[in-house]
């Protein structure tokens, strides 16, 4: 447990951290604004073929990389509620729905992804 406080690990995870930071400030808008106003109100599909799968772990394995970041976020630098709420719609799960649901339905990260997608052109969330 020493290891947290070398000066080398600390320097490293400030690097992650701001990498991470910087990353969200690119890539959250661009995803917030590819995702159809729709996006919480309609029901998910799944078509069981070989492409569907490998595409499947290929979006939970990106998914739950966003999904430590956002957490991380919390205590670090960056986004972290946005960066959990867009982990969670890129992963597939049981419950995902309900999950995004209550997320984006939080007053302050509802009106910050609607406030993004007006600033792209794009029609606010249909809650």
């Amino acid at each position: 447990m020493n290891f947290i406080f070398e000066p080398q690990f600390l320097a490293w995870a400030m690097v992650v951290s701001m990498a991470f930071f910087f990353v969200s400030l690119v890539a959250m808008p661009y995803i917030i604004c590819a995702l159809p106003a729709d996006y919480f109100t309609r029901s998910a599909s799944f078509n069981f073929s070989l492409k569907n799968i490998l595409l499947l772990v290929i979006r939970n394995a990106i998914g739950l990389a966003l999904l430590v970041a956002g957490v991380a976020m919390l205590v670090l630098p960056g986004q972290g509620l946005l960066t959990i709420l867009v982990a969670l719609m890129v992963m597939r799960y049981p419950g995902k729905q309900w999950l995004e649901y209550k997320i984006i339905t939080q007053k302050q990260v509802l009106k910050l992804a609607n406030w993004i997608r007006q600033k792209r052109g794009k029609p606010p969330f249909q809650i």
